[in-house]
C-alpha cells in the first residue's frame, strides 16, 4: 500500500469509528461522505456550553450559531484527520460521552 493509500485508509477508519460511537449515543449528524462531521446542538447557549465542555477535554470543534445559522439550530463541525491516532479518537468519544447531558434532552 502506498502511503497516500495508507492515509486515505487511516482517515476514513477514524471517521467510521466516530460516526459509529456518535450514533451508539444516540447523536445525530448530518450524513456525508468525508471527514467533517456535523452535528446539530440546537440553541446557542447549550451549544457555547457543549463546546466549551469539549475544549476543556482538549476536544477542539467549530461551533455554528447565530447569524451563522439559523436561531435554534446551531451545528458544530468535528474535523478528523489520518494523523489523529487511536488514542485521540478515543479521547474524543470518552469527551462527548461526558458532555452530552449539557443538550437539552441528551438528543443532538
Amino acid at each position: 500500500m502506498f502511503k497516500g493509500e495508507y492515509l486515505i485508509s487511516r482517515l476514513f477508519n477514524n471517521v467510521k469509528k466516530l460516526r459509529q460511537a456518535f450514533m451508539e449515543m444516540g447523536i445525530q449528524f448530518i450524513s456525508s461522505d468525508n471527514q467533517i462531521i456535523s452535528i446539530r446542538t440546537g440553541d446557542e447557549n447549550s451549544t457555547y456550553r457543549f463546546t466549551n465542555a469539549l475544549l476543556e477535554n482538549n476536544v477542539w470543534v467549530q461551533k455554528y450559531i447565530h447569524p451563522a445559522a439559523p436561531v435554534g439550530k446551531a451545528f458544530i463541525r468535528l474535523t478528523s484527520m489520518s494523523a489523529h491516532s487511536d488514542s485521540h479518537i478515543n479521547k474524543t468519544i470518552h469527551a462527548f460521552k461526558n458532555s452530552l447531558g449539557l443538550i437539552p434532552n441528551h438528543q443532538i
